[in-house]
């Protein structure tokens, strides 16, 4: 799936709602084991993951059902939850992970979603 800035600005922010809910795993080894655990509903993949790990998650995709995106880098999915670099996050609620998926689709640049109204809702 390819993005543009605006689009992974809106994905992130979501990502930021679903690790406040407590419902992301962050990093290769948490993704993974969540995949196993079959809790996995979305699993994004940093853009500037290597090569090995974005065919480690299309592995655990195809044994899990779960969705996959790319969107941003490592810099920018770790942001998104309050760490350092990471190459992938999995999230685990079905509905939270439509709502970041939903932001990553074409012709959403400017359903950006507002912090304020997330906060409050």
């Amino acid at each position: 799936m390819s993005t543009g800035p605006g689009l992974e600005a809106s994905a992130l922010l979501a990502v930021g709602v679903a690790r406040r809910a407590g419902r992301v795993e962050i990093g290769t080894r948490a993704v993974r084991q969540a995949g196993r655990e079959g809790r996995l509903a979305a699993i994004l993949v940093a853009r500037d993951a290597s090569d090995n790990a974005r065919e480690r998650f299309e592995r655990v995709r195809l044994n899990t059902g779960a969705e996959l995106a790319v969107c941003g880098d490592r810099s920018a999915l770790g942001r998104a939850v309050g760490r350092g670099p990471v190459a992938a996050l999995g999230i685990t609620a079905p509905g939270l992970a439509g709502l970041v998926l939903e932001a990553l689709q074409p012709g959403r640049e400017g359903a950006v979603l507002d912090p304020v109204s997330i906060s409050e809702g």
